[in-house]
């Protein structure tokens, strides 16, 4: 499995989002596929931990 953000493509139009990564750090008010399934969150995943930590010295809450 490969996790890309959809913005990351010219044309996003032609990928299904298929699930979430890191609930915490969105808001679900702004999204229109809230439905979908939620997978690890930040702190459960090391690398993105070891980011966030080095340039907010906090994970999201």
């Amino acid at each position: 499995m490969i996790c890309i953000t959809v913005s990351s493509f010219d044309d996003p139009s032609r990928f299904r989002p298929m699930q979430h990564f890191s609930p915490e750090t969105w808001h679900a008010a702004w999204l229109d596929t809230k439905d979908l399934p939620t997978t690890t969150r930040v702190a459960d995943h090391p690398s993105t931990a070891d980011r966030w930590m080095k340039a907010l010295g906090k994970l999201p809450d």
